[in-house]
């Protein structure tokens, strides 16, 4: 009985670990900055697997590294789809968007991230990012309270205070 569990067991995960592959391969690729072999690797990886949020994930940030923003847009948009409370697509697609300079589309999902989390990483990352856009657009006020918050929930993070900081003596000037 325990054998046949083991070879039911194998059967079902074999399918996984055979999708993984190729997502493995794209990111290994990618991590050597061999874009075109990740490209590859990616492709397959979305054809085996549609609905895995992660290979349209790591596609989009390899289209983003090869500057293929349109590619990694449509990616992103796609993964949002499957999984719209995706925050790591979030940032990305807010990240295309500032280099697009599509400042309300990228300010809008990084909202979207505020409203997905209340604090960790990516909340960090947007916050900081919301205080440098309104700094930029001469909107002092606002970049002062995405920094406050951000030293709020992250008082151990340097470049929140550094930013803030930053912040408050334009705001003196």
């Amino acid at each position: 009985m325990k054998h046949v569990f083991i070879l039911l067991s194998l059967g079902i995960a074999y399918p996984t670990i055979a999708q993984d592959e190729a997502l493995l391969a794209g990111m290994t690729a990618m991590r050597k900055a061999d874009h075109t072999t990740a490209a590859m690797a990616f492709d397959k990886a979305v054809a085996e697997a549609p609905k895995s949020g992660k290979t349209w994930y790591y596609r989009a940030v390899n289209r983003m590294a090869m500057g293929d923003n349109e590619g990694a847009l449509r990616d992103l948009d796609h993964l949002l789809v499957l999984e719209p409370l995706d925050v790591h697509a979030m940032l990305r697609r807010a990240e295309i968007h500032t280099v697009r300079g599509e400042v309300d589309q990228a300010t809008a999902d990084l909202y979207r991230v505020l409203g997905t989390q209340v604090n960790g990483p990516a909340t960090e990352q947007a916050l900081s990012e919301l205080g440098r856009l309104a700094i930029i657009a001469h909107d002092l006020p606002t970049a002062l309270g995405h920094y406050d918050r951000l030293v709020e929930i992250a008082p151990y993070n340097p470049m929140a205070w550094c930013d803030r900081g930053t912040a408050r003596s334009i705001a003196h000037d």
